[in-house]
């Protein structure tokens, strides 16, 4: 893996490189199937106009949705956790940054587009903003806790 230049990305520890290099072709084989489908629904019913940009998007949001969920059910990224008390641990720190994305993300969107003044306008990037910070804390905490249950289960193995 060290003549790519995908070894820049990935993760140093080489099981984990594996499996994130499968979720990645398994990703590009879908995609392909996605890209074929909406080709040929394209060329079947030409009326529906389908615009390149929605495709393209489709197939964008297609492959990192399936790497990122495979990712998160895969249960390797907190190797380290153990114990009951590390499990707690991380969960705090899940908080926490989920909690650090929502203020940081609020205030540079002030900075740079400024202050909503209206209600309307408080409600959209509160919205967008919570439902984001949201969707992260379920998804590092269906991480964590599998990532807990396979660590469990592995000591147990090794002691049993």
């Amino acid at each position: 893996m060290e003549k790519s230049w995908l070894s820049a990305i990935l993760p140093s520890d080489e099981y984990k490189q594996k499996r994130i290099l499968y979720f990645l072709g398994e990703a590009a084989v879908l995609n392909l199937i996605v890209l074929l489908t909406l080709f040929f629904l394209n060329r079947l019913f030409p009326h529906w106009n389908l615009a390149l940009e929605v495709g393209l998007g489709i197939s964008l949001i297609v492959f990192i949705f399936y790497v990122a969920t495979r990712y998160m059910f895969s249960g390797m990224e907190y190797a380290d956790v153990t114990t009951e008390t590390s499990f707690k641990l991380e969960r705090k720190k899940i908080l926490i940054r989920s909690m650090t994305f929502i203020s940081l993300y609020l205030l540079v969107y002030m900075i740079f587009i400024g202050v909503p003044r209206s209600e309307g306008q408080w409600s959209e990037i509160l919205g967008l903003v919570l439902l984001i910070g949201i969707v992260y804390s379920i998804s590092s905490y269906i991480s964590l806790k599998r990532s807990y249950n396979k660590n469990r289960s592995l000591l147990d193995e090794e002691c049993g």
